[in-house]
């Protein structure tokens, strides 16, 4: 799930950064170099002479008002996207003035993100993992639990669980949800990934497949 620029659960609201990144994956952009650096943004934002005032600058004050309408303009494309699928569902080809379907359609999500109210448990995502396949796990305010399960209905009970701290991103190998652990790169038999929130406060997950 790529969660929404700003959207809140019981007060924690989601960095826009991150919806960003999964965006720029969509378009091809597996990087964000913008963000820190200005000399990439002809490449990355060909209009970017049609904002106020602008031009070539190393000053941290341009590049973070770049940064912010950067976000902001891929936020509202995001919800305009949303509001696109669910009107023109039965005939998506009205959308292609805007939208490169093809592009989209053929995009393979990498990288899962959302919010977690206290204590809440999400299942994530259904994949068939190899033994080798790698994650990345990060979470927010509060610690999280990761489990591969039998389907998405399976609660935390009896799984194997990955803990990650609150703040702190980690990568671990597919195999350290199962024991004992599978032959190298045999397929895992379980295909569900959940997160549960373990403490009262509201959180964060977000998973990259590597």
């Amino acid at each position: 799930m790529i969660a929404n620029p700003g959207q809140r659960v019981g007060g924690f609201q989601i960095p826009a950064s991150w919806v960003l990144e999964e965006l720029c994956t969509m378009c091809g952009k597996r990087s964000l170099p913008f963000i820190n650096d200005t000399k990439y943004l002809p490449s990355y934002l060909p209009s970017t002479s049609r904002l106020p005032g602008s031009h070539i600058t190393q000053t941290s004050s341009f590049s973070d008002a770049l940064a912010a309408a950067v976000k902001n303009s891929c936020g509202a494309l995001y919800a305009l996207l949303g509001l696109c699928i669910n009107k023109f569902s039965d005939n998506p080809t009205l959308i292609e003035p805007v939208f490169d379907l093809q592009s989209i359609r053929n995009h393979k999500q990498l990288k899962y993100t959302g919010a977690l109210a206290g204590n809440e448990m999400e299942s994530i995502l259904q994949h068939t993992f190899s033994s080798a396949d790698e994650l990345k796990l990060e979470s927010g305010l509060t610690a999280i639990q990761f489990y591969l399960s039998a389907s998405a209905a399976d609660t935390a009970a009896n799984q194997t669980l990955i803990t990650v701290n609150a703040n702190t991103i980690i990568t671990v190998m597919a195999a350290q949800f199962v024991n004992p652990a599978p032959a190298a790169g045999q397929p895992i038999a379980n295909t569900f990934l959940h997160v549960v929130n373990t403490e009262a406060a509201a959180g964060s997950y977000k998973v990259s497949l590597l």
